[in-house]
């Protein structure tokens, strides 16, 4: 049994929708398979490269498929570049014929060759670590934050345009540049508007002026996926908000003990959480140092700096 590996072509979208679909059925149990809603929505990113969507071929049937999404990222105010791995997919009747693991190789080898400093991703803590990636090096950052009783906002929802993207970029940099690894966003329109129908993203307004943003699924607003605001003011504001919003007082935001965020939660009754998970992995391809202390820290003190994924991967949702 042959297998060629290559990069994938136009002509290889509906065969690599099939393999996936055909992988992740089990899994899922459902006509809805969130991992090809993410290689349709990576393939939109900005920083997408071509060069990372592989397909192998027995015979020139397509039966495996990996992808790469490149992100640029700071680590301890540091830009590394860095991607994402996955989904990796085989057919199920030639999984564990190391199809996967030449597709992985491959990848590994080509990110390496274009200069990238270090792959994550969430994935199996049995399966990834023989490729040098190590568990417990990314997980969840929150606090579950208590909002009484208090005078319904006044604040307004604003669609996203072209003119907001510097107030919500600079509010982005300034909210977590202190964490020790983040996702650096684009500072472009669609970083910031979702392709989503489940999620909906604002520029929030008071009496005229942008005060904040924020970004939720659709009936889940007390669970934002990201939540900004300019000063204390404005956050007690934008609490407020999503509390009215979803009906529910206790409020789970995403935000690291280090970002301005938290410092703003001084005045609140809240429950803070920082953990990996086992299925969170960093693999440094290029032995760098930065990387290298980041991950040593992860696996030591158990905590993780906060990735949130840009818009343009909403789609899964």
């Amino acid at each position: 049994m042959k297998v060629k590996i290559r990069k994938e072509q136009i002509k290889d979208f509906y065969d690599i929708s099939e393999v996936n679909y055909k992988a992740f059925l089990k899994e899922f149990q459902s006509n809805y398979v969130s991992e090809n809603g993410m290689i349709d929505c990576a393939r939109r990113l900005k920083e997408f490269d071509g060069d990372f969507s592989l397909v192998a071929e027995i015979d020139g049937i397509v039966v495996g498929h990996i992808l790469l999404i490149p992100f640029n990222i700071t680590i301890n105010g540091k830009v590394k570049k860095a991607v994402s791995l996955g989904p990796v997919s085989v057919i199920p009747k030639l999984q564990g014929k190391k199809i996967g693991q030449a597709l992985i190789e491959k990848s590994h080898q080509l990110a390496k060759e274009k200069g990238y400093d270090l792959s994550f991703l969430f994935g199996h803590d049995t399966y990834y670590p023989r490729f040098g990636y190590i568990p417990h090096t990314i997980g969840e950052s929150f606090a579950l934050v208590e909002v009484k009783d208090n005078e319904p906002t006044t604040l307004k929802e604003k669609l996203i345009i072209e003119e907001d993207i510097p107030f919500i970029h600079d509010l982005y940099m300034k909210w977590f540049e202190n964490v020790d690894l983040t996702v650096l966003y684009d500072p472009s329109l669609m970083s910031y508007v979702s392709h989503s129908p489940s999620v909906e993203a604002f520029t929030l307004l008071k009496e005229g002026n942008r005060i904040g943003y924020v970004r939720y699924k659709k009936n889940e607003e007390n669970n934002p996926l990201l939540c900004l605001a300019k000063d204390q003011e404005s956050f007690d504001e934008i609490l407020i908000y999503l509390k009215d919003k979803s009906k529910k007082e206790t409020i789970k935001l995403p935000i690291h003990h280090d970002s301005l965020g938290y410092q703003l939660l001084s005045n609140y009754q809240h429950e803070y959480k920082n953990s990996t998970f086992s299925a969170g992995m960093v693999l440094n391809l290029s032995n760098d140092k930065c990387v290298e202390d980041y991950i040593e820290n992860a696996k030591s003190s158990k905590k993780t700096g906060l990735m949130i994924y840009p818009t343009s991967l909403d789609i899964v949702y």
